[in-house]
């Protein structure tokens, strides 16, 4: 829905449910983390080169990935507080108006 200036282009109930999609999404991201934490602390199963550099691989590889998720949890948890923040400013332009409706002895 698009606007044709300063607003708002969902209605409060979408809004509310972006936000909650958002919440969401940054829990499953934060979830995600237990399992990559795993991949970040593997060890090799033997004490020869071979099985320690790729347990140092991969746990190289786990350590980004859990700062990858990291990033991706903050993003949708900002997302979602934008999204609530736009619903609670679209609750107090509906009250202003009101207000000032009543204010003129208009019926809201």
């Amino acid at each position: 829905m698009a606007t044709a200036g300063p607003g708002y282009a969902f209605t409060p109930d979408q809004l509310h449910t972006i936000a909650g999609e958002w919440e969401t999404l940054a829990e499953r991201y934060a979830q995600a983390k237990v399992k990559a934490q795993i991949i970040a602390y593997a060890e090799g199963p033997g004490a020869d080169y071979a099985s320690i550099n790729n347990a140092e691989k991969v746990s190289a590889s786990g350590t980004e990935l859990l700062a990858a998720l990291d990033e991706r949890v903050r993003y949708c948890e900002q997302m979602a507080q934008k999204f609530r923040a736009a619903f609670g400013a679209y609750l107090a332009a509906e009250d202003n108006v009101r207000a000032e409706v009543l204010d003129r002895g208009g019926r809201y």
